[in-house]
């Protein structure tokens, strides 16, 4: 694809910007009334600070009366106070005098901090069932204070509120502090903290209610990873939460749960579902240097029925590729993890010199473990017809048994800073099962994001065996090429591949693509790209056979639809032909 079908691209970037900017921003601003005006002198700037943040927000007007300020000044003393011990500052004196300058009250509020309050012995014990509960001991791992550290009742609030609201969440409704109080000595200017907390009886999940009409009772159950008579825990409801809503059938989940309910410590649980329509929809347009322009079509049955089966029909429409399929998925014993599904499919690829069509039905198993990796195994029957340019056409069935495992991990499922991704597809077929010949491919595949300074690198490799009776008989599908924008850029799209005796490309046996790049942020939504890409589809390795390396430069847009990309690779081996 030659550097015109970068203005292409560029002229459908420079459209989504006007859609994005259509929207106006509207700015509204009021009037501030004059009020009185609080001038601060003295003590250090984080006491400062610390009583300019918790001054009253109503001031007087300007014009106010002379006994209007007088209140507020007797209100003010309280918060100054208030502000000071908040520091430990507990000797702390103010002097206030209020006058006026340029037609408006002044309040000048002179500050004497005086000796701040040092911690001498923090006693903090938490007793009763939940003595032990490794949220709690995580907690009090961390003092809230080291002895003669300054006094901050901030520290101390929120230490007390976070092992309030562990015990909360841990099911331990009962659980109360025995004895919380702060002394301080004005004369040694020393604190000694006391915080006891009796954690009482935990409480366990009562009966679990779920209110829904779409799916068979016995098949939500599935759904469901709370236990009764489990000990209770928010988090794991939290957890039940998040779990029901990526199911795909239900737009809103609300799980009520009440201690006011409970009975004999143990407290139901009500879950309400509501569900999506049943029908999903989604159109695509586009264009790309790959495929050229394209467009697509997806319709989704989000339940055929009470067992929460699934439907999907799936066309795609491109220069390069296109292809009609209908999935049948059936949810297993687990279903967001476990499943089973049925498909068939038609297919059409053109490259330079070498055009298939097929037909392929099968069926594949998908599990996700623990460590989240997804484990697949398929089985698939192929009827293909592939046509080389000036051969003839041939035609090969294939009954493909393979398995396939990946694992994505990142940090933004559109626009990672840091993440991998780790696949392998191994697949094959043996000529007394259905199969043309015996067959054996391999393909792996490696990516990963690194943040370096404010931009961050993406490294990719790829690698691909295929092994056959007789490689001419390979479909088009099961040979590898290498070229365009996710392979070695600056070559066409599957431009690189064993060439016959006639010069056209066949694909290879062998695969092997690397790539680096490293993302610059810009401004905003934008950052700029510089990469190098080496690699090509081939049968032997050898010094007759070299690696094709393309290099260039790109731009990257955070889009409100998606990211968009524009790249532009110049081939090392012919610099005047940039893609």
């Amino acid at each position: 694809m030659r550097i015109k079908t970068v203005y292409i691209a560029i002229l459908l970037m420079l459209f989504a910007t006007q859609i994005a900017q259509a929207k106006t921003k509207k700015s509204k601003s009021e009037d501030s009334k004059n009020t009185t005006k609080i001038s601060l002198m003295g003590g250090s700037k984080e006491l400062q600070e610390n009583i300019n943040a918790s001054l009253p927000s109503r001031k007087p007007s300007c014009d106010a009366s002379k006994e209007e300020i007088d209140n507020f000044q007797a209100t003010v003393e309280r918060y100054l106070v208030k502000a000071a011990k908040g520091l430990g500052y507990y000797s702390s004196t103010f002097q206030l005098n209020p006058h006026k300058a340029a037609n408006c009250w002044v309040l000048d509020v002179k500050i004497s901090s005086g000796a701040a309050v040092h911690l001498r012995q923090l006693d903090v014990k938490i007793t009763g069932e939940g003595e032990q509960e490794e949220a709690l001991q995580k907690i009090l791992a961390t003092p809230m204070y080291q002895t003669g550290e300054q006094l901050k009742q901030d520290k101390y609030s929120s230490y007390k509120s976070s092992l309030a609201s562990a015990v909360r969440s841990l099911g331990y409704f009962d659980a109360k502090f025995t004895e919380h109080e702060i002394t301080v000595n004005p004369k040694t200017h020393t604190a000694d903290i006391t915080l006891h907390l009796e954690t009482g009886k935990r409480y366990r999940y009562g009966k679990i209610t779920m209110k829904q009409d779409i799916l068979d009772p016995d098949y939500v159950k599935r759904f469901v990873q709370i236990k009764e008579g489990e000990p209770y825990s928010s988090s794991d409801l939290s957890k039940q939460q998040i779990y029901l809503q990526t199911t795909g059938y239900y737009s809103d989940v609300i799980i009520h749960s009440s201690k006011s309910k409970a009975d004999d410590y143990t407290v139901p649980v009500d879950i309400k579902l509501t569900p999506r329509k049943r029908s999903a929809y989604e159109f695509k347009l586009g264009y790309g240097t790959d495929t050229g322009l394209r467009a697509g079509a997806k319709l989704e049955r989000r339940w055929t029925g009470k067992k929460g089966r699934k439907l999907q029909h799936e066309i795609k429409l491109s220069e390069k590729e296109s292809s009609l399929e209908s999935r049948y998925i059936v949810p297993l014993h687990h279903p967001q993890t476990e499943n089973v599904f049925y498909n068939i499919k038609l297919s059409e690829e053109i490259a330079d010199d070498i055009h298939s069509k097929s037909a392929e039905i099968g069926t594949q198993y998908t599990r996700k473990n623990a460590g989240g990796f997804q484990q697949t195994a398929f089985l698939k029957y192929l009827k293909d017809y592939t046509k080389i340019d000036g051969e003839d056409e041939f035609d090969t069935n294939y009954l493909l048994f393979g398995a396939r495992i990946d694992k994505t991990k990142r940090n933004d499922s559109l626009y990672p800073t840091k993440g991998y991704r780790l696949s392998l597809d191994i697949q094959g077929a043996h000529d007394s099962l259905f199969s043309t010949q015996n067959v054996l491919r391999v393909e792996a595949n490696a990516k990963y994001i690194n943040p370096v300074g404010s931009g961050k690198v993406i490294s990719q490799l790829n690698l691909g065996i295929v092994e056959s009776q007789d490689f001419d008989l390979l479909p088009q599908s099961l040979r590898f090429f290498a070229g365009g924008r996710d392979s070695v850029r600056g070559y066409g799209y599957q431009s690189l591949g064993e060439r016959n005796s006639a010069g056209k490309n066949i694909g290879g046996k062998n695969l092997f693509t690397a790539s680096l790049e490293y993302n610059h942020p810009l401004a905003d939504s934008w950052s700029a790209a510089t990469f190098v890409d080496t690699g090509n589809a081939f049968h032997n390795w050898n010094i007759q056979d070299p690696l094709k390396v393309g290099a260039g430069v790109g731009v990257r847009w955070k889009s409100p639809v998606g990211p968009v990309s524009v790249d532009i690779a110049w081939p090392k081996d012919n610099t005047s032909d940039p893609h």
